[in-house]
């Protein structure tokens, strides 16, 4: 409604919300919460295209809404980003669910809603990449699409742009690994720039995954670490 009253709520410490994203937009758009402490928020009805600029504001004006790493996890039933005031931390004062069983659409979602949050997540130096599947359908889905996508993955990886270490599940390095190779004229800075350590599964498989990368970095100055447990 264009003459709903705009309102602050500073007694607001936690917001859970559950439904369409255009429902949500439509209520950030009227109020602020300077104090939250807590924001949780599960999305289905996702459409192919679509932005959050009000969920950016709302959570751009709350002074308590710092973090310092963050989880993007994927599996069977959705998509979740969850983030927390430092590396060390158990409870996480946001998350973020996408719902859907389809790997791609899941990935697209989260590109797009990074894009737009990546503000927020300036601070965050630790960024961990998850992967939760367990059938070998979910497997393939997730393999084909996103190895033709990098686009996708890169939208993603850029939005966490101060992060310093990074680590790649066994599921995820070869589709990772993909997105970190430098397109024609290309700094190897443009991805990633304080990137010190990169951490992921040891493998025969994949052991070699990130070697284009690496040393381009090196050759840039900017040494990356990988280490591989």
């Amino acid at each position: 409604m264009p003459n709903m009253t705009y309102v602050t709520l500073p007694n607001l410490c936690n917001f859970r919300f559950r439904g369409a994203i255009m429902y949500l937009e439509a209520l950030l758009s009227r109020i602020t919460a300077p104090h939250l402490d807590e924001l949780h928020i599960v999305f289905f009805t996702i459409h192919p295209t679509f932005s959050v600029p009000h969920l950016l504001h709302f959570m751009s004006t709350s002074k308590n809404l710092m973090f310092r790493s963050a989880q993007l996890s994927s599996g069977d039933e959705g998509a979740t980003i969850t983030a927390y005031p430092h590396e060390t931390a158990t409870l996480s004062p946001f998350s973020l669910r996408i719902l859907g069983v389809r790997l791609d659409s899941q990935v697209s979602s989260a590109a797009q809603i990074l894009y737009v949050l990546s503000p927020v997540f300036s601070s965050v130096v630790g960024l961990t990449l998850k992967y939760q599947g367990c059938g070998s359908e979910s497997w393939t889905g997730w393999h084909n699409v996103n190895e033709a996508n990098p686009t996708r993955w890169r939208t993603i990886l850029r939005s966490f742009h101060n992060v310093n270490t990074l680590r790649i599940p066994s599921g995820l390095v070869k589709v990772l690994s993909n997105s970190l190779q430098l397109n024609d004229g290309e700094s190897p800075m443009d991805l990633f720039p304080c990137l010190k350590e990169l951490i992921y599964p040891a493998s025969s498989r994949t052991s070699d995954a990130f070697t284009e990368f690496i040393n381009a970095r090196q050759n840039a100055g900017h040494p990356v670490t990988l280490v591989r447990n």
